[in-house]
């Protein structure tokens, strides 16, 4: 069954999931049971351009052309958890990895 959250386009009232079976990405609304509180809540506008960014690591690989790894794999797992937890800038968590 559906449930209907009440929507605010200013609150920091969503967070992000990735399946990661499937490589989707969906956003939830904070009343959601599946709520963990390690998830950044963040407004519709700021959780829309982090989904997109989340999309580009998990479908393209040039986003890594400069980085020092060893696990391609686990590197852009790491890098997405870093955008669902954090709001560190995307260039920012990269630079952890040059």
């Amino acid at each position: 069954m559906d449930r209907f959250y009440s929507n605010n386009e200013n609150e920091k009232l969503f967070y992000i999931e990735v399946n990661w079976i499937t490589n989707e990405v969906n956003f939830q609304h904070k009343n959601n049971p599946n709520f963990k509180i390690e998830f950044m809540l963040r407004n519709a506008l700021a959780t829309a351009k982090r989904i997109q960014i989340i999309k580009e690591v998990i479908t393209e690989e040039n986003w890594s052309k400069h980085l020092i790894f060893d696990d391609f794999k686990q590197l852009r797992i790491k890098i997405i958890q870093k955008l669902i937890e954090t709001d560190e800038t995307f260039i920012k968590i990269k630079q952890h990895y040059l």
